[in-house]
């Protein structure tokens, strides 16, 4: 029956709104329906709201502290509650008290064996280059786009092509194919085109780019062209003020990102109780991601990416990749995980640096919750074992340390000492670590705050396999 016939009045040209699911579909005229405030939006979000939920998010610890002792007990009506001295239950005002440590930060050098102490969690090149470099950049350009000034971008990329080579000791020709650089404009189009003319001039080894703000799909093109189609290095600088100030720390950091992709190394470890520097332990990382941000029913038959990484030697500098398709919303990895694992440790193999393979292996697995721990010790690490059984044969297999990092949960921890506390976030101090009061009974786990966080964040939570696992010493 027409709507006019209740008293609606309905606008026949304005779209219908699917309240229903794609396959079962429900219409409703878009101006009969009120969407209530606070409703979660599942879509792609643009840099500017990426931006501004991270700042509404993020609070000192302090202030989360202050807030979960007063309007949380309020909201949970823990000091009202008729019900819950019936049961014999009250909850403390205060938070729990645990014991924690402070692990030291390691010791790194660059070249010329240089010792350099992290502080704060992080560590500056002054005064130091790189402990390796990798191979010459002789061939290389920059692309900027409209609207930047080509004067500054020719200033910046110039000025960091000589800071590569007189401040890091990166081994380049300082001098672009392009003195000028290339100019290109934002559509899809122009880029595809302007990479394409780019690749043709040589191909360069490596191309600066200078994109105009952090829109991800432009930077997505870009790092589809050069790493999937043409087989170029990229670097980006994401922003206007790096372009703009070119910050030495800007240059250093992007710097060294240049000379890890032409197979240099940054800098050694020269303190890890031999774990690592001896050479006998490979690190191994892990995970599956499953189609998000996807327009409503774009991701149904979607499939998941499964990708493995791992060090190849003792300076952890070269991560090599292994990636493959699984089937859409599985989380546990298939049998291709034998291959991808021996793939790995042929790398190791190869490497002239290292003797045999190694005797060690500390894997890294993200993404699972704690009900499904016990599927990737059923599951998955007998592909692990597998793998080194194939390529080890009649040798002595290597010892396993499985761990699980997981990174939402809901556990949040707050310095009661100054001194150990980082003085610009106000969290913990790098290198914290609570391995008891509040950790699990079932599992050897531990929560790390591996490092100085920018906004107050909280450590992340390492689970251990006591069935999969043997302890390193």
């Amino acid at each position: 029956m027409p709507l006019a016939e209740y008293g609606f009045m309905v606008d026949v040209t304005l779209p219908l709104l699917n309240v229903g699911r794609r396959e079962r579909p429900v219409y409703i005229a878009a101006e009969l329906v009120d969407i209530l405030p606070g409703q979660p939006l599942k879509t792609k979000l643009t840099p500017a709201q990426q931006d501004a939920m991270i700042g509404f998010a993020c609070r000192a610890p302090p202030e989360n502290a202050q807030s979960i002792t007063t309007s949380a007990r309020k909201l949970l009506g823990l000091d009202s509650n008729p019900l819950l001295p019936q049961f014999g239950i009250t909850v403390d005002k205060n938070l729990v008290t645990v014991l924690g440590r402070e692990l030291l930060p390691p010791k790194l050098s660059y070249t010329g064996g240089t010792p350099v102490e992290p502080k704060d969690g992080g560590w500056l090149m002054k005064g130091v280059k790189v402990a390796k470099q990798g191979r010459r950049i002789e061939k290389w350009n920059y692309l900027y786009f409209a609207g930047t000034n080509s004067g500054v971008a020719k200033q910046t990329a110039s000025g960091f092509a000589n800071f590569m080579a007189q401040r890091m000791g990166i081994n380049i020709n300082v001098k672009p194919i392009s003195p000028n650089g290339v100019a290109c404009q934002l559509d899809e189009n122009a880029i595809r085109t302007t990479m394409a003319n780019l690749a043709k001039l040589g191909p360069p080894q490596l191309i600066v780019v200078f994109l105009p703000d952090k829109d991800s799909s432009r930077y997505n093109l870009i790092k589809e062209l050069g790493d999937c189609v043409y087989g170029i290095h990229t670097v980006c600088a994401a922003t206007r003020i790096h372009i703009e100030q070119g910050q030495a720390g800007f240059f250093a950091n992007v710097g060294l990102k240049v000379n890890l992709k032409f197979g240099g190394i940054n800098h050694k470890l020269i303190s890890d109780n031999g774990l690592i520097s001896k050479g006998k332990t490979m690190v191994v990382g892990y995970d599956v991601t499953h189609p998000t941000n996807l327009a409503s029913g774009a991701g149904e038959n979607a499939p998941s990416i499964a990708g493995l990484v791992s060090s190849i030697d003792s300076h952890l500098s070269q991560w090599p990749a292994y990636v493959w398709n699984m089937k859409g919303k599985t989380e546990m990895l298939n049998k291709q995980l034998v291959p991808a694992f021996k793939h790995m440790l042929q790398l190791w193999q190869k490497n002239p640096e290292n003797k045999g393979l190694p005797d060690k292996l500390v894997i890294f697995r993200d993404g699972v919750s704690e009900g499904q721990f016990n599927q990737v010790n059923a599951e998955e690490v007998p592909f692990i074992r597998q793998a080194c059984r194939e390529i080890y044969g009649a040798k002595s297999l290597p010892r396993i340390t499985l761990v699980v990092s997981v990174k939402r949960h809901q556990t949040r921890f707050y310095p009661t000492d100054q001194n150990h506390t980082h003085h610009k976030s106000k969290s913990p101090k790098e290198g914290t670590i609570v391995d008891c009061g509040v950790t699990s009974v079932r599992y050897w786990d531990f929560f790390l705050q591996a490092h100085a966080s920018m906004q107050g964040k909280c450590p992340v939570l390492f689970q251990g396999f006591p069935q999969a696992t043997m302890c390193l010493c």
